[in-house]
């Protein structure tokens, strides 16, 4: 729902930003991006100097896992609703 993404945009950093005051996406975990020619595919390069709390290094790996439990936490509660 709305609010869990609230929640979670103030908890997580993303790949991109919203910059609010000059209305751009801006890089963030991801240094940069390539979109393809029909706007299906994105491709992300990430930035190489990005580590978790605990001193682990953030990968591809890790995004793969956070955009999968999302589509499976949408995928349940739109058959819920």
């Amino acid at each position: 729902d709305n609010n869990l993404g609230l929640v979670s945009q103030q908890l997580f950093d993303g790949l991109v930003e919203f910059n609010l005051n000059t209305y751009k996406i801006e890089p963030a975990l991801a240094e940069s991006w390539t979109v393809s020619p029909d706007g299906k595919t994105y491709t992300f390069h990430l930035r190489d100097d990005v580590t978790f709390s605990n001193g682990d290094p953030f990968t591809a790996d890790d995004v793969v896992f956070s955009v999968e439990t999302l589509n499976a936490f949408i995928e349940q509660n739109s058959k819920e609703a």
